[in-house]
């Protein structure tokens, strides 16, 4: 509710009947495109590796980890946790450390570095795959 509320209020403040239909077929637009239900949250996943980039709406949590002294955030329908975040997210939206709220966020994944599992191909030779990880790029919170 929170977000349909804040994207027809985004989209759809007008008195001007077009407009409002017109911001309507918007918000279905994002919704379809950006909402994530849990049920279909590894086909998200698979968007975010193929298009390398991906939005969604989800409700997110962020924690400080005292021992590397960086926070992380943790995605509710996406299930994906440990996701670094900027400091400036957190600082700028407090609420994202008491219990989480609803985002539009902009992941990433992005190659991380080189590692081979401990796969051999059939000549004995290891494998080598690109280690990708999701990182958090931007955040607007409803």
């Amino acid at each position: 509710m929170y977000v349909l509320e804040f994207l027809l209020g985004q989209y759809c403040s007008s008195d001007d009947e077009t407009v409002i239909e017109k911001g309507v077929q918007n918000v279905k637009r994002i919704l379809a495109d950006n909402f994530v239900r849990p049920d279909e949250s590894q086909k998200i996943l698979s968007q975010l590796r193929k298009k390398g980039s991906h939005t969604i709406i989800d409700m997110v949590t962020v924690r400080l980890d005292m021992k590397k002294d960086c926070f992380f955030a943790e995605f509710s329908n996406l299930g994906v946790g440990n996701v670094p975040i900027a400091d400036e997210y957190p600082e700028k939206f407090d609420r994202l450390l008491c219990g989480g709220i609803w985002c539009i966020v902009q992941l990433d994944y992005e190659v991380e570095g080189d590692n081979n599992f401990g796969i051999e191909d059939i000549d004995g030779n290891p494998l080598r795959s690109k280690h990708k990880k999701i990182f958090l790029r931007s955040v607007s919170v409803s």
